[in-house]
């Protein structure tokens, strides 16, 4: 068989030979051109900073980081097909905690792979194999009458007695014999995986789960554990002496149809959000706001939705090629679902009934107008045409025909995607993780952000996906903070992806990589029970200044001193009527307070050198507003002011000057922009030492917030 080889990079650790089984799988896809050629670049990178297959002894950790419904299955699909044919000859995929979940996986790569069609690869498949298998298994890997190479692939669940069963099979003498060169792939690898008791004071105590990955890996002399997730916050915040504390890191791009974070939470310069909707706060059920009335905002959304059904008809899409699909997702409680869930009931039969009368009749002329006029206000201007008369014949088969489905645990719906075009599904925990929802496209989601871990709500967007062909069709639902969250989430999620990317470019370990995250005070980056001591966290918010009298000091008023002389001052409007309390202001790009400021300070108080790197990273991440400016502050237009010091601490205890209501003045602390981060420059005589201090303090805004994660 002819096969391609791979150019080698400076990142890859070995050459990874291209054969039929990745190019045929792409081909079936449908993939062509650029979107063909990046996953498979993608998956050879990633194939070839895995462990050497062809040595005796590997243990590797790697991490893939891609977007929520973006292809990650595709990519780890592609991977698998490429070590096929690179000498592994296991395949091992953990796919997800729920039995849907690992169906879901399993049904994909028999399809993906083609896996019963005859080629120089025999796939021998095992979904969560059982102890007494092994006989079934070592019988499977002898080469067979057809000469083909067999490929051992097994599919298991997150589940303790299903991992359990795995570690007794690979722990066995005739698995052990055969030598497996075996590739895990752990799908949704920041979900369970993890060491939920890391931050116990039991040092041996671990999670079951995680004790079972851990366990299994150590039996296994040749092997590769590839974490996939779209959420890495997890597994690189625990601790780097961790086994499964990744090695190495690549990162996914989606193809051109893909919209997610960065389409719908970045500010659309024509309008804010365009395909976002707000679900005002007292319309959300919860224990404590158990309201009675449906709320007009679901019934907005139904409406939305039937009318994207009919213009889905109207076009001629069926089933069998195409899906519309709704999804109210208001909590992880299932009574919460079953209120949710007779409130759509509700409103369906009352249309129908309404519907079933004649056109004279008032309440049927009432719901006509109320269709066709949101569609006059989300749909008329697009592409997507319909008639009232279109609504008035066609809108109570749609409603008819349209299914009400309960998704959650205490329901076995087995969704076939195929039986229906159209469906509204109601649920918790099973629409969220890794769970793929065909053709979704209007999601009403009045669930809380909880405790803010951003990971979690994250995992929630399953209506990201590749929807560009409709995306006119798509809405989303949310409360206002939930909007405001996934905003801050795709700052922080943008900013951590462009880090990773060029370190992951700089060929050294994934250990050496100084773990350094932005992320809204609003929002925690993940479970406190997975985090290392080492990870630190630092808030960035209101007021902060370096009060403490540096052994630089000297050096630093020097370059505070160059820096104001090249400003363009005016007078502050923030100014009292005294001379104290006179100040002059500058506004100025990022790059120009970095630059010609804040890199060329030099601090050795600890305290005073991590703000002032804090400072500088969050303003470095404004820097990509071009356009963005700070405020420059010339406290009382650089004359000197006196303060004391605290000897012990060898610290200024009041910086700031306070109100005066006679002078007209509201304080230092109000001299500050209140949209833009602030910077203020003081000159001190410092009585207790009779020296000349100049220091700066700054303000961030809530706005600009941000709680930043390091390692210590």
């Amino acid at each position: 068989m002819e096969k391609i080889r791979v150019l080698t990079e400076e990142s890859v650790t070995w050459n990874v030979s291209i054969g039929n089984q990745a190019i045929n799988l792409l081909e079936r896809k449908g993939l062509k051109g650029d979107e063909k050629g990046k996953v498979l670049n993608e998956a050879c990178d990633i194939l070839g900073n895995c462990g050497d297959p062809s040595k005796e002894e590997n243990s590797i950790t790697g991490l893939a980081i891609g977007y929520v419904q973006s292809g990650k299955t595709l990519s780890f699909t592609t991977v698998a097909a490429l070590a096929s044919e690179n000498k592994f000859n296991a395949i091992l995929i953990i796919a997800g905690s729920t039995t849907k979940l690992v169906d879901q996986t399993s049904k994909r790569l028999e399809r993906d792979l083609d896996i019963y069609k005859r080629s120089e690869i025999s796939w021998k498949l095992f979904k969560n194999p059982k102890k007494n298998q092994e006989d079934k298994i070592y019988g499977d890997m002898e080469v067979g009458l057809f000469n083909d190479k067999p490929i051992l692939l097994i599919t298991v669940m997150k589940n303790i007695s299903h991992l359990k069963n795995l570690n007794y099979l690979f722990d066995s003498k005739r698995l052990k014999s055969l030598n497996l060169k075996v590739l895990i792939i752990d799908d949704e690898a920041d979900q369970a995986s993890l060491n939920t008791k890391a931050n116990t004071d039991l040092e041996n105590d671990v999670s079951a789960i995680y004790n079972s990955i851990t366990n299994l890996r150590k039996k296994i002399k040749n092997h590769t554990y590839l974490q996939y997730t779209a959420t890495p916050q997890g597994p690189l915040l625990i601790s780097i002496l961790d086994i499964l504390s990744p090695d190495f890191v690549k990162i996914l791009y989606p193809g051109s149809k893909y919209t997610g974070g960065k389409y719908f939470f970045n500010r659309n310069i024509e309008s804010n959000y365009p395909n976002i909707r707000k679900i005002p706060d007292d319309e959300i059920y919860s224990k404590n706001n158990p309201i009675s009335k449906i709320p007009s905002s679901l019934e907005d959304a139904l409406i939305f939705f039937y009318l994207t059904v009919l213009i889905g008809i109207n076009k001629g899409e069926h089933s069998t090629t195409h899906n519309r699909t709704m999804m109210i997702h208001p909590s992880q409680l299932t009574d919460v679902h079953k209120v949710y869930l007779r409130w759509v009931l509700m409103i369906r039969n009352r249309w129908l009934d309404e519907l079933a009368e004649n056109d004279s009749d008032i309440d049927k002329k009432n719901l006509i107008d109320k269709f066709y006029k949101i569609y006059s206000i989300e749909l008329e201007s697009s592409i997507y045409q319909i008639t009232k008369s279109d609504i008035q014949d066609k809108i109570n088969l749609v409603i008819k025909t349209t299914p009400i489905i309960l998704a959650n645990s205490t329901e076995k719906n087995n969704l076939d995607w195929r039986e229906n075009y159209s469906r509204i599904l109601v649920g918790g925990m099973i629409l969220d993780r890794g769970f793929t929802v065909e053709g979704l496209n209007v999601t009403y989601m009045p669930r809380s952000i909880g405790v803010g871990n951003a990971d979690t709500i994250q995992q929630r967007c399953r209506f990201f996906g590749y929807k560009k062909d409709y995306i006119d069709l798509c809405r989303i639902f949310l409360p206002r903070i939930s909007t405001r969250a996934y905003i801050e989430y795709v700052r922080h999620e943008e900013h951590l992806r462009q880090k990773l990317e060029e370190y992951g470019r700089s060929g050294k370990t994934l250990k050496e990589f100084k773990r350094e995250f932005f992320l809204s005070p609003m929002l925690n980056l993940t479970r406190k029970n997975i985090i290392s001591d080492e990870i630190k966290r630092y808030k960035l918010l209101g007021w902060r200044d370096i009060s403490n009298i540096d052994d630089n000091y000297l050096f630093n008023n020097k370059i505070i001193e160059l820096f104001i002389s090249k400003l363009n001052f005016t007078n502050s409007k923030h100014s009292g009527e005294t001379t104290e309390q006179k100040h002059q202001e500058s506004d100025i790009l990022c790059e120009e307070l970095i630059n010609n400021l804040l890199t060329n300070l030099t601090y050795k108080n600890a305290s005073s050198s991590l703000l002032l790197n804090h400072m500088i990273s969050l303003i470095g991440l404004l820097n990509e507003k071009q356009s963005y400016k700070i405020k420059v502050i010339n406290i009382k237009c650089g004359l000197v002011r006196e303060r004391a010091i605290n000897i012990d601490k060898n610290e200024i205890p009041q910086l700031f000057q306070g109100s005066n209501k006679k002078t007209n003045y509201y304080g230092d602390r109000a001299v500050k922009s209140e949209k833009n981060i602030t910077i203020q420059i003081h000159n001190l005589k410092i009585k207790n030492k009779n020296i000349n201090f100049r220091t700066i303090a700054f303000h961030i805004p809530e706005n600009h917030g941000q709680n930043i994660f390091f390692q210590s």
